[in-house]
């Protein structure tokens, strides 16, 4: 089984997602010092239980394999790391006896997706909405060629985007069937959306009996 340092933190990392680092603490220096000795990757895993200092934290049994692909050391000893998504795994087994967390995982691989492009294409045109809600409230471009269709790109894509608490994510991230995630993420978009539209509608007012939009 491969076995991977990893880091707890208050975030759920997804394949493809660029992740900056600011490493300060002792035995995470040495862990990502190593990784990069080593070109290895290590695993960020959200925090179940505890904080992500002091104390080695109680992560989720799941989460994903952060790549180095930038590092830039410090005069006062941090290094800033640019990292991105790669490999989901599941933790088999923690281990204790370094300054920093480690485990044995298995990967989840992404299984072919085969004759199934609906649910990607329904599932990008809930993404292009909801962006074009946010555009319209924040005043943002964005250029909808740029968003993919297939599995798994546009569930990946989708998790990153998504404007929810953490817990949410981790679920998102434990869903080992892309079609299930893909189907699963629809519906959240379709709640999403309708609560910005909600919260985006002007305000109605009443003259006498009669109620009208500030539009």
């Amino acid at each position: 089984m491969p076995v991977i340092p990893l880091f707890p933190l208050n975030i759920v990392l997804f394949p493809g997602m660029q992740l900056p680092l600011n490493i300060y603490e002792d035995r995470y220096l040495q862990m990502i010092g190593e990784c990069i000795d080593n070109d290895q990757p290590f695993g960020i895993v959200l925090i179940y239980e505890g904080q992500d200092f002091g104390e080695s934290a109680i992560p989720y049994s799941v989460g994903c394999t952060a790549h180095i692909t930038k590092a830039e050391y410090l005069s006062d000893g941090r290094i800033l790391i640019m990292t991105v998504g790669e490999k989901r795994f599941a933790i088999n087994q923690t281990f204790h006896d370094k300054p920093y967390l480690y485990a044995d995982v298995d990967f989840i691989e992404d299984q072919p997706i085969l004759g199934n492009t609906e649910v990607g294409l329904a599932l990008r045109q809930h993404v292009i909405t909801y962006l074009e809600t946010l555009r319209e409230a924040a005043d943002v471009e964005f250029d909808s060629e740029q968003i993919p269709a297939s599995l798994p790109s546009i569930a990946y894509l989708s998790c990153m985007l998504l404007q929810i608490d953490n817990t949410e994510k981790q679920e998102l991230l434990e869903i080992e069937d892309l079609t299930e995630l893909a189907e699963k993420l629809t519906e959240i978009y379709r709640r999403e959306i309708t609560f910005l539209q909600t919260r985006l509608a002007p305000p109605e007012i009443s003259v006498g009996d009669t109620p009208f939009s500030l539009n």
